[in-house]
């Protein structure tokens, strides 16, 4: 086999050359330590891997060579077309490479072998091969997300998950839609529950932990990062030299991997909340209560597949149903969504036998899903809210957490907001609450206008924080009203740290895809954070800073910034993007 892998390597294809070049040696490798003549053996190894040998060593790089050997020979296979031949070399592969010690639970190495037996498997359609290599792949790699995750910072777990986040979102949706099994639609599940939100959650993760448990040293440690990254992403660190922006950057990085590895070693694991399974969910339901996860499986760049993964009390397995393609959802008018039931006949209708004896529905949306309130939609002649009570979440695995509701001691209420409200009267207002804003900043005069198509008002939501106010009063529960220019974006981030039970805010939100933002792209809103220009543009950090500052929630003076008002240093302009609510 070695002198044929060599004899192909002057193949003209550069990648089957490469592939041979480096197979040969291995294979006689394996060869040549089979015979007993080591020397000539790890000498073709040590031509290809580093290894530091000692005298007790040798099964070890036997085992690797054959495990090595192995691996190439059915990539070698698979070239040629015989995939049950490549199946049984990396079945063998793995089993040589579990003989050793010492390389570690999560090793890339066994994760590639695993994936080219699940790959293998699924050319040859043998399925019950397959269904055993996704459940131990599935399980491998869920402890070796976790695994790195520990020590990682944000901007590396950001680019580790986009490495390896396609297993969980678009091949087992793929295959679960493909060959739908019982294996696969718990294997789903579980991957919906893992995907969703991972980044966020393990962000979020962070704080509750150190909050919960931390000593002074890491909350400490924590909030000198945190004052870091404030500052970074400030207006005012937008006039600092690159090299001052470079240096700063450079802290956080130190300060960030000095949080995670203190926190590792003091509080443990903190990604243990982040690996939930579809078992747990199900545990976590009562009686009338279902759980949706919903999945979106890339098919072809022009078939989209929308389905639901259901699971109730007493379900053996996640129940699947497949719902539509994108082209049929972005293709209803958009006034069309709340006006008419198009919307609901695609997502709801398909669910109604799994939906029988249900009242209580906690879901997770995915794709186009994340711009619809579908929860609002119109159902027979009603909405779907008046039929079930439905509870949008970032990932179902949140059941598995939930906390008895809290007694509501306190109710901060916005509502009747002024959108158009100038930096004078907002600035008054600041005053009047003692909020902090520009050093030296005086007002000028008050230019009230009304731009033509400028914010819709919503006057009734005055009225509503009003009669709720009236409705707390009656069972003695405090509140704050904050009202028209009142309702300022400063007035919500002096709630950090001193948040109310109960917080109510009537406002107009936005969602943009990347298109519909470029019409905003030069506003001061869209370009908050100072860290996008430190960046690569392809960067998932990046990526995932400009999705975050593409939605938010509008306040006081925010018809201003959209229309390129500019608002005075260290005084916000009335947008509340997801990406300021996220340092809250």
């Amino acid at each position: 086999i070695a002198e044929e892998m060599l004899s192909l390597s002057s193949s003209t294809d550069e990648v089957f050359n490469h592939l041979c070049q480096w197979t040969g040696p291995f294979m006689l490798a394996q060869g040549y330590i089979g015979k007993g003549d080591r020397d000539l053996g790890l000498a073709n190894i040590m031509t290809l891997k580093d290894m530091e040998l000692k005298g007790d060593d040798i099964g070890k790089t036997v085992a690797y060579s054959t495990s090595i050997g192995g691996m190439m020979s059915s990539i070698v296979k698979m070239l040629k077309g015989d995939y049950q031949g490549a199946m049984a070399q990396a079945q063998h592969a793995l089993k040589e490479y579990d003989r050793l010690e010492g390389f570690g639970e999560n090793n890339q190495m066994r994760l590639n072998i695993l994936n080219a037996i699940t790959t293998f498997a699924w050319q040859e359609g043998d399925r019950a091969t397959l269904m055993d290599a996704v459940v131990e792949q599935s399980l491998y790699l869920r402890n070796f997300v976790r695994a790195h995750f520990q020590t990682m910072t944000y901007q590396e777990r950001c680019d580790f998950w986009a490495k390896y986040g396609g297993w969980f979102n678009v091949q087992i949706p793929n295959a679960t839609l493909e060959i739908p099994s019982d294996t696969l639609l718990r294997e789903a599940y579980n991957s919906m529950l893992m995907g969703k939100g991972i980044l966020l959650n393990s962000e979020l993760e962070v704080p509750r932990l150190i909050d919960k448990k931390g000593n002074e040293e890491i909350k400490q440690l924590y909030k000198n990062f945190q004052q870091h990254k404030a500052l970074l992403a400030s207006q005012q660190a937008s006039k600092w030299s690159t090299h001052d922006k470079d240096s700063l950057q450079h802290v956080l990085y130190q300060e960030e991997k000095d949080v995670m590895f203190v926190l590792r070693e003091q509080l443990g694991d903190y990604t243990n909340r982040l690996d939930v399974t579809w078992e747990q969910v199900r545990g976590a339901l009562k009686d009338g209560e279902s759980a949706i996860e919903f999945m979106v499986s890339p098919l072809a760049e022009d078939s989209v597949v929308y389905s639901a993964l259901v699971v109730r009390p007493g379900y053996e397995n996640p129940h699947l149903v497949r719902l539509f393609t994108e082209e049929q959802l972005t293709g209803i008018e958009q006034s069309q969504v709340y006006t008419t039931d198009k919307a609901s006949r695609l997502i709801w209708c398909p669910l109604k036998n799994e939906l029988r004896g249900i009242n209580t529905i906690y879901f997770s949306s995915v794709g186009q899903l994340h711009n619809i309130g579908i929860e609002f939609l119109p159902m027979e002649e009603s909405l779907i809210s008046d039929i079930y009570k439905l509870y949008r979440l970032s990932s179902t695995r949140e059941i598995v957490f939930r906390q008895p509701s809290p007694d509501v001691s306190m109710a901060v209420l916005y509502g009747g907001i002024d959108y158009a409200a100038g930096v004078d009267a907002i600035y008054r207002n600041n005053l009047v609450q003692h909020i902090p804003t520009t050093n030296g900043y005086r007002p000028r005069s008050i230019h009230k206008r009304h731009a033509i198509n400028g914010i819709e008002l919503l006057p009734e939501t005055a009225k509503e924080v009003e009669q709720i106010t009236s409705l707390l009063a009656k069972s003695e529960i405090s509140t704050q009203s904050f009202l028209h220019q009142q309702a300022t974006e400063e007035s919500v981030k002096m709630l950090s740290g001193h948040t109310p039970t109960l917080l109510h805010i009537a406002t107009h939100g936005y969602f943009w895809s990347k298109e519909e933002s470029r019409i905003y792209g030069d506003k001061s809103f869209m370009q908050q954070s100072v860290l996008l220009t430190l960046m690569d543009e392809n960067s998932q950090v990046a990526a995932e800073d400009r999705i975050m500052s593409r939605t938010g929630l509008l306040f006081a003076g925010a018809e201003q910034s959209m229309f390129g008002k500019e608002f005075p240093k260290n005084m916000d302009d009335g947008i509340l993007t997801s990406q300021e609510i996220s340092r809250l």
